[in-house]
């Protein structure tokens, strides 16, 4: 499936092949870094235009891996990241260095990188059980970034990502890890307990001065994206 992923927010792969027993893969070269790298070692304080085209960038990568595969009787067949995070975004053409040659601005351009957890959602069910009795299906991804339905073992769909990518958002907004702060902090081992009670970091979304998310485009939007119900969870 990943040789067909060809979208501009997409890392491609080239190729592959094998050394020594050894497989290689080969990817497109991406001359920028990671966005945890900006973020929490260059010290990069992207605007609020950075932060929606990136957003932008990301949702539009995503809805291509959930739509634009469908089988032979025409049904999508949704390809479902679960590994989407700060450390899998590749920034191009971005901090630290933004201007250009003739002084302009250049506008961030983001790709998705790392399909080595993504799979196709149309398991059979007897795979799909399997997959849960050996801990595949709670073990996949990233605690920091995880939805509670993986969490907790359950069935799951693409808004897995969906969830994933609003506490990518508040990564971006808050400058800091999801769960972790400058005045507030989360123990790691404490984050599945409190994702799958339905807890969420707002303090790192914008607030006014009793700590209470303003109602603003973008906590409006991650709030929906990391709702507890899949359902009620928008598409990319």
């Amino acid at each position: 499936c990943v040789r067909a992923v060809n979208h501009p927010n997409l890392v491609r792969l080239l190729g592959w092949a094998t050394h020594q027993s050894c497989p290689i893969v080969v990817q497109e070269y991406l001359g920028g870094k990671s966005l945890d790298h900006q973020l929490y070692v260059e010290k990069w304080q992207p605007t609020t235009e950075d932060t929606l085209k990136m957003a932008l960038d990301v949702a539009n990568g995503m809805e291509y891996l959930h739509t634009a595969f469908v089988n032979s009787d025409n049904r999508t067949m949704p390809v479902i990241h679960r590994d989407l995070k700060s450390p899998n975004l590749l920034l191009l053409h971005g901090p630290p260095d933004f201007n250009g040659g003739q002084g302009e601005k250049q506008q961030v351009w983001v790709k998705i990188a790392d399909f080595g957890l993504a799979r196709n959602k149309k398991l059979d069910a007897k795979s799909r059980s399997r997959a849960m009795r050996t801990g595949m299906m709670t073990g996949c991804g990233s605690i920091l970034w995880m939805a509670p339905e993986i969490l907790l073992g359950d069935n799951y769909n693409e808004k897995v990502d969906v969830f994933s990518f609003a506490m990518c958002l508040a990564e971006m907004r808050s400058r800091h890890l999801p769960w972790q702060g400058a005045k507030q902090r989360t123990d790691t081992t404490q984050v599945p307990y409190k994702v799958t009670r339905g807890d969420r970091p707002t303090w790192q979304l914008k607030c006014d001065k009793q700590g209470n998310p303003k109602k603003d485009f973008l906590n409006i939007l991650i709030q929906r994206c990391w709702d507890q119900d899949p359902a009620r969870r928008p598409q990319f």
